[in-house]
C-alpha cells in the first residue's frame, strides 16, 4: 500500500453568506419552519492521498481555484436541502420552488440546490 499525505487548505477568501431554514417535527409530530436567517461559513479542504508524479498529493492552483469558484457560486444564496423528508424541491427554467409546511417560490437566481437533509 502507498503512503498516504494529508493536505488542508484553509485561506481567508474562501467564505460565504448563506441564508437557510431549517425544517423538523417537534415532539407532537407537528412541522416547525424555523424562519429564514443567514449564516457566515468558512470553507477548508482536507486532501488525502499518495504523492503525484511531481511530488505533490494536490495541484493546489486547481484546488484553490476551484474551492473559490465553489464559494463564489454559494455566496448570498438561499440554501435549499433536496433530501429533507418534508421539503420537495422543484427547478424549471424560471425559478425553484419549496413545498413545506408552506409554498414558496425563490428566483432562479438566488438558490443553490445542495443534496443533504438539512441545510
Amino acid at each position: 500500500m502507498q503512503k498516504q499525505f494529508r493536505v488542508e487548505l484553509e485561506k481567508e477568501q474562501l467564505i460565504f453568506s448563506a441564508a437557510h431554514f431549517i425544517t423538523f417535527a417537534d415532539v407532537d409530530g407537528n412541522v416547525i419552519c424555523e424562519q429564514l436567517h443567514g449564516h457566515n461559513y468558512r470553507v477548508c479542504c482536507e486532501v488525502v492521498g499518495p504523492l503525484n508524479e511531481h511530488g505533490y498529493v494536490v495541484d493546489f492552483i486547481a484546488l484553490r481555484n476551484t474551492l473559490a469558484k465553489l464559494v463564489g457560486q454559494l455566496d448570498h444564496q438561499m440554501l435549499i436541502a433536496t433530501q429533507h423528508p418534508t421539503i420537495a424541491v422543484s427547478v424549471d427554467d424560471r425559478e425553484k420552488d419549496h413545498w413545506g409546511p408552506e409554498k414558496d417560490h425563490w428566483g432562479q437566481a438566488n438558490v443553490f440546490i445542495i443534496s443533504c437533509t438539512h441545510s
